[in-house]
């Protein structure tokens, strides 16, 4: 999981802090610890979607009742199998890499994405834009949460990148691509992609996890 947290320092860090504990407690009771007690009492996981939604339902109402207006984007894999099943509110992304290409998976929730997506703004517009950080969906920024749901296979050599705004807004595909085929480790490759974003002059938070699956 990754999120980012909105509405000044402290409240921010609040907000994902409750996003990432409540969401990680709703899918450990609601799918993986079933799961396991499914060995010897037969029960059933929930509903993999209907899971992962509940999850940032709650996680919206916790952030609403423990921070004065604050906010949290939040980007959620949970793997099963080799299959990567994936929650995703806000400007946090997901990246599939296999081989030479690198595929965004997530959707901005962002009013610059949506400028760009209806043909209002262009991509070198887009990136003078004043306010391109304006999300228009975040935890705890409105009544219920509106996540996009999305599900892929994960292939043999192909990795999964997740990451917070600070890095993509300062690293191209490329830069990624390099990090990997330099650094094999991925705990190596996400210090890699850090070092670089700071040295880039990355001036926003900069959170980045790298999933591999092995050949």
């Amino acid at each position: 999981m990754i999120a980012d947290g909105l509405g000044g320092h402290e409240d921010g860090q609040i907000a994902s802090e409750l996003a990432i504990r409540t969401v990680a407690a709703h899918l450990l009771k609601t799918i993986y610890v079933p799961m396991l007690a499914s060995q010897v009492q037969g029960s059933q996981s929930a509903p993999i979607n209907e899971s992962l939604f509940d999850g940032m339902e709650a996680a919206n109402e916790a952030i609403k009742r423990g921070t004065d207006g604050g906010g949290s984007t939040l980007t959620v894999v949970l793997v099963l199998g080799r299959t990567a099943y994936i929650a995703h509110i806000g400007d946090s992304r997901a990246y599939l890499i296999e081989g030479s290409s690198v595929s965004q998976i997530t959707q901005d929730h962002s009013l610059v994405a949506r400028l760009m997506e209806i043909k209002h703004l262009t991509a070198e517009q887009a990136a003078e834009y004043g306010q391109r950080n304006v999300l228009y969906k975040a935890l705890g920024q409105g009544l219920a949460p509106e996540p996009d749901f999305y599900y892929h296979p994960l292939n043999h050599g192909s990795h999964l990148l997740l990451c917070s705004d600070g890095l993509w807004s300062v690293l191209s595909q490329q830069d990624v691509l390099a990090a990997i085929d330099e650094n094999k480790n991925p705990q190596a490759i996400c210090a890699h992609l850090l070092s670089l974003a700071i040295d880039r002059g990355s001036d926003d938070n900069v959170s980045v996890i790298l999933l591999s699956s092995k050949e």
